[in-house]
């Protein structure tokens, strides 16, 4: 059918999403490991500043740098004290560290760019289409669902740049009136087919698998969310008040529960 191929690069949260499982490098002594958990729960006492925080981690990093959930405590840290280049780079090595990779890694991103520019293949480059236009660069729950898939903002920014891929490259011809008020009249008629209710009620899910998950932050923030929407939605608010429960905010989870 001669079909022609757009790829897009596989962004994804980095700042608001933790590794989904995280490894300590092999070969390490029972001493080695004692003295890393010792340094990591000091840079996680509560009020301990993030300088001081920063230095415990990198003793920590000393002996093991393979941990990914230590590469991402480190990115926070950073982004704490404003440091927000070293934050996205603390990140970046966050996911690429996860030994469960649901997040496409750096590697692979390389590749996709690679195979792209082999084949003479368009790419809507959406990771740096966030560099430029997420918080300091290090995109979030601002632009990202969960792990790795996008806000609805974020599903319509790829739309419009695919059809300017698609119109620069010639199978698609816009009309005359296709502009930015034309965009927004698009936006607002599919927007207005999702309800508070409806949006809510996704969100609540998206909650429960991050849950199950064991990622009760992430499951958190989002059922919060889901509830704020939703305010009628008995499941939204069971959801936010056992995520909160799991945290040890057990006043807000009382409020939500009731």
């Amino acid at each position: 059918a001669r079909a022609k191929i757009i790829f897009i690069n596989p962004a994804s949260n980095l700042r608001h999403c933790s590794p989904f499982k995280s490894e300590h490098r092999s070969g390490l002594s029972e001493a080695e490991l004692q003295r890393w958990d010792a340094l990591v729960r000091q840079a996680s006492s509560p009020g301990l500043p993030p300088g001081d925080a920063l230095k415990a981690l990198d003793q920590a990093a000393a002996i093991d740098d393979r941990h990914a959930g230590l590469h991402n405590v480190r990115g926070q840290m950073l982004w704490k004290a404003k440091r927000f280049s070293e934050a996205r780079a603390a990140f970046i090595r966050a996911r690429d560290e996860d030994v469960c990779p649901l997040r496409a890694l750096s590697s692979m991103l390389k590749i996709v760019a690679e195979v792209a520019a082999k084949r003479n293949v368009p790419l809507v480059d959406f990771e740096e289409f966030l560099e430029r236009h997420a918080e300091q660069g290090i995109p979030g729950d601002d632009w990202f669902l969960d792990h790795v898939h996008p806000t609805i903002e974020g599903n319509r920014r790829i739309a419009v740049a695919l059809i300017d891929t698609m119109t620069r490259e010639g199978p698609v011809r816009i009309a005359s009136d296709w502009n930015e008020a034309a965009q927004r009249e698009v936006q607002r008629m599919v927007e207005g087919q999702i309800t508070p209710a409806m949006h809510g009620a996704a969100l609540t899910t998206l909650a429960k698998v991050l849950a199950w998950a064991g990622k009760h932050d992430e499951a958190f923030r989002v059922s919060l969310r889901a509830a704020t929407l939703a305010p009628e939605d008995p499941e939204a608010h069971f959801a936010a008040g056992k995520n909160s429960m799991h945290l040890q905010r057990f006043e807000e989870s009382t409020v939500h529960l009731r």
